[in-house]
């Protein structure tokens, strides 16, 4: 009989010593719930599985259950700081205004650019059209017909007529679709930019304000590729005047060898010269 009441003693230790300690522990709480895990419970346990007296071991257990409640107050006050947000007032005052791609207006005389402002202002497809009427024809090009490229000094000038052309065209399509695109993109720019102002708790949680960095990162990699494109027709257009200067370049050594080679070949010895200007009689 003896040996079953033991049990129920140590029990009825364990039931008082937290009935009578806990409160002199947990005064600060202030009817928060703190939240424990199963480790620091289980180091309860043992400690009345230990051979000590039953005082050591109430000892042990008020230290376990101050190390329990300053834990459990750690992670109430980590909770409460990264609960918190900025206002929306504090997040205005960080907002700058983005530089939108103006309207283009060319004006038109006589024709010549009637198309141009619909073409840069979003509508890459009247881009060949435009382009055409807006600049000279060569129509006058049937002696070149004989030349060989690649030692033709008029085919070479041909070549980057056609390429200023076709990465004109290019470039100039590439600056109609940002236009029209950033018609389409505002919308959904607009409701992120909403969205980040919003001071509630309602996105101001770790997963949504994760989810509003990713937005803001796929918006940015989007108008990176688009200005990688215009980027690109930047280095087009440059690689065009360097061909350009090259051709001229090489035209004019050209014609400082045809001289040198000229200079070697003639004969500038008159011989009797003076004699036959003295000579000479108009007829």
């Amino acid at each position: 009989m003896r040996k079953r009441i033991i049990p129920y003693l140590k029990g009825g230790a364990i039931a008082a010593a937290v009935v009578l300690f806990l409160p002199l522990v947990t005064p600060q709480l202030n009817g928060q719930i703190a939240v424990f895990d199963a480790t620091s419970w289980a180091s309860l346990g043992k400690i009345w599985n230990e051979d000590v007296s039953n005082g050591a071991k109430m000892i042990q257990e008020y230290n376990e259950l101050v190390k329990i409640w300053t834990s459990g107050m750690q992670l109430y006050t980590l909770g409460m700081s990264m609960a918190k947000s900025f206002t929306s007032g504090q997040k205005g005052a960080w907002m700058t205004l983005a530089q939108m791609a103006t309207n283009d207006f060319t004006k038109d005389k006589y024709g010549e650019t009637i198309l141009w402002p619909q073409m840069i202002n979003g509508m890459p497809g009247l881009t060949p059209q435009a382009w055409a009427t807006a600049t000279y024809p060569l129509t006058h090009d049937s002696y070149m017909a004989g030349q060989v490229p690649g030692s033709s000094n008029t085919l070479a000038q041909l070549a980057t007529l056609n390429a200023m052309d076709g990465t004109s065209v290019s470039c100039l399509q590439n600056v109609a679709n940002y236009h029209a695109n950033m018609a389409l993109n505002l919308p959904s720019i607009m409701k992120l930019a909403v969205s980040h102002l919003d001071g509630t708790a309602n996105t101001n949680s770790n997963v949504e304000q994760l989810n509003m960095i990713n937005g803001h990162q796929e918006q940015s990699n989007t108008e990176q590729r688009a200005q990688g494109a215009i980027q690109t027709c930047l280095a087009q257009q440059q690689t065009l005047a360097i061909k350009l200067q090259r051709d001229q370049l090489a035209e004019a050594l050209d014609f400082q060898g045809q001289v040198y080679d000229y200079n070697n070949v003639q004969d500038f010895n008159w011989g009797g010269s003076v004699a036959t200007i003295a000579n000479y009689r108009p007829q």
